[in-house]
Parts: structure tokens; sequence; C-alpha cells
């Protein structure tokens, strides 16, 4: 089985993580298959070394946008010499919408759903009927939440081709993970490491956390991991005089040490899917405290804790209700640890793996 997966950028990012956790392990578990990935944007490919080096090929893109309509005729070239596709977010997901109406035949089309919502949704009179018709040409549809699910079905009517499959992630490796000192962080013992780890981009809400974090005692503070363009956030971080408080780290590849270093995680966004992170920092034993929104919502159910989208005090009030109740804090520590359990990369190849064949051998998504 020759499998290509499709996306518009390989630079850090949720769905970036995810697949180089994925992909590998899929590839081990079809015997004798290929897994390539295709990336549009030539400019856009920062991880392509650490695909490479896991045994996933990287076919790169020709031009500097993935939006750039000439990417129709470079993603035909190479969609013909596979036998099942799986498309990524928008743009990618319509231009192989229309190349799978000219050579559709032997090729199964797969997309995934990432979101509970999209600036699409804003313009039903424009997007509803075209997106109707761009995942009809799919003959499977995953959503890495039921909340993503439920959206999508309902807007683009594709509650027969569509499935949920939970995004994973290699739990052992933050489980055992040795968290570092808060002296290697910088911190006293005393202080308090809320972390949140998240790229800075639409729809993450990287203001909201500075905001709380300024209404908190000093030693509270924040560490952003996370690449993206940060100078809103710092902005807003010398407006809330808190320069000294919250922390920039970028993009590391030591998250599991960072998640067990730290007291609480944290993540802030306007709409989101899934929120890979979050299983990360609930993974490694830590309470976690995300907006109440779908998708989320649905991660943390029944062992984090929500704040209301946006509100500062209600996200202060909460990081200080757990670090002043000892109590409090290890009950909720242990019950993201145990949900965390939920969302193991190897269930997630297992049904990867069963979908994929029930596909290829006609038995549809079921």
């Amino acid at each position: 089985m020759r499998i290509l997966h499709i996306t518009g950028t390989l630079s850090e990012g949720g769905l970036e993580t995810f697949l180089i956790t994925l992909l590998p392990s899929l590839k081990q578990q079809i015997p004798g298959s290929t897994i390539d990935v295709l990336v549009l944007d030539k400019n856009k490919d920062s991880m392509a070394d650490e695909f490479e080096r896991s045994g996933i090929h990287v076919i790169h893109g020709k031009y500097a946008s993935v939006r750039n309509p000439l990417n129709l005729f470079f993603l035909y070239k190479y969609i013909r010499r596979y036998d099942f596709i799986h498309a990524h977010l928008f743009p990618a997901q319509y231009f192989v919408a229309l190349i799978s109406l000219l050579c559709r035949k032997k090729r199964i089309f797969v997309t995934t759903e990432h979101s509970a919502w999209n600036r699409r949704r804003e313009k039903p009179w424009l997007f509803r009927p075209v997106e109707k018709l761009v995942y009809r040409c799919y003959d499977a549809i995953t959503a890495v939440s039921k909340a993503a699910k439920i959206a999508l079905d309902t807007w683009a009517g594709t509650g027969r081709r569509s499935l949920v499959v939970y995004n994973g992630i290699p739990l052992r490796r933050f489980i055992n993970a040795t968290g570092y000192t808060k002296k290697e962080i910088g911190l006293k013992s005393e202080d308090v490491a809320v972390i949140m780890v998240a790229r800075f981009f639409s729809p993450k809400d990287h203001l909201t956390p500075v905001r709380a974090i300024a209404l908190l005692p000093e030693k509270y503070h924040l560490f952003y991991v996370g690449s993206g363009d940060t100078a809103r956030c710092r902005e807003e971080v010398n407006r809330c005089s808190v320069g000294h408080r919250v922390h920039f780290l970028g993009r590391r590849a030591d998250i599991p040490r960072l998640a067990k270093a730290s007291d609480i995680g944290v993540l802030a966004s306007f709409y989101e899917g899934f929120g890979l992170s979050t299983v990360e920092i609930m993974a490694a034993g830590r309470p976690v405290i995300v907006s109440d929104i779908d998708g989320i919502r649905e991660v943390v159910e029944g062992a984090g804790l929500l704040f209301e989208n946006g509100n500062e005090r209600d996200l202060a009030e909460k990081i200080r209700y757990l670090t002043e109740h000892p109590a409090v804090y290890e009950e909720v520590a242990c019950r993201c640890e145990q949900r965390s359990l939920d969302f193991n990369i190897d269930t997630t190849v297992k049904e990867y793996t069963t979908l994929y064949t029930n596909l290829i051998n006609g038995r549809g998504i079921k």
C-alpha cells in the first residue's frame, strides 16, 4: 500500500507533532507499506529532517504559498503514484478534492477534520455549499474529537462518511520523563511554574494567560513554549509589567522535561479541535486549566479545570485555587494523568490501520 499524507506546512504545530508520532508507527503496522508526506509550502518545512530521520520521506512543494493554484498541477503529478491519499487542513483539502475527480480510479481519498470551527463558517452563504461538495469527494473523514465531528456533520452533512479517531501521544515519554528542577529553569523553590505549549498562531490565545499572571503574586511565572510571531504577546507583557515573570522559550525538543518541571498547564484558545499539548501536560502528571470551548473541553472531561474563554480573572482564580489547596491540586493532577491514558498513540495507530485496511478492501468506515 502506497500512502501519501498531504499538508500545507511542516513547521512546528500540533498537526506536525501528531504526524511525526503517528506515521512511523503506522508504517510498521501495515506490512509492505510506503508512507510519504507532501508539504505544499516550500518555505515552511523546518521539520522535514525529523520526518526523514523517522523513515518518512518528505516531498517538498514548489511554491511559497499553500494557496497558489499551481499546487493543483504539482499535486496531480504525485497523487497518481499512490493508492491512498490523506489530506490535512485547508487549502490542501480543496486541492485534493478537485484532483480526486480526475484520478479516483483505484485510489482512496481521506481527510481529517482537525478543528471544531474555522473562519470559513462565518460565511455560510459562500462556503457551506462549496464544502458540501468538497467533503463529498472523500471516501472517509476522520475527526479528532466528537465536537469536531458533530460540527462538520452539521455543517456539511458528512455523517455517513465521518468517524472520530482521537489523536494520541507516546504516553511513556511523558509519564517517565525526569523534570528539570526549579533552579534549572531559573525559579526559586517556592515559585509556581505555569506552562502553555502552543505555537503563536491563531486560534491560540496567548494574551489571556499574560493578563492572568499579572493578577497573581510575584511567585507565579508563565512559560510559553512554541515558535511564531511573539510581538503582540510581548507588547501585552510590557503593558502588564510582567516581563520578569513571563518567559518565551521558543520551540523546544524537551517538552516532557518542561512539562514535569511545571506546576500547572494552561491552554487558552478561541477554538480547538483537540489540544495535543494538553494531553502531554496531563500525561506528565500535572493539572491543566483550559478554555471552556468545544474540542478541548472534551479532552479534559472529568479531569482538568475549565475557565471562561478570554476571562483572565477566572483563569487567575483557578490557578491560585489549585496552588493554595494541595489536596485539590493532587486530586486534579491524578485525574488528569488518568485521563491522558485514553489518548495513547498505540490506540490511534490501531484505529487508522483498521480504517485504511477496511477502505482498501472495500468495507467502508465501519
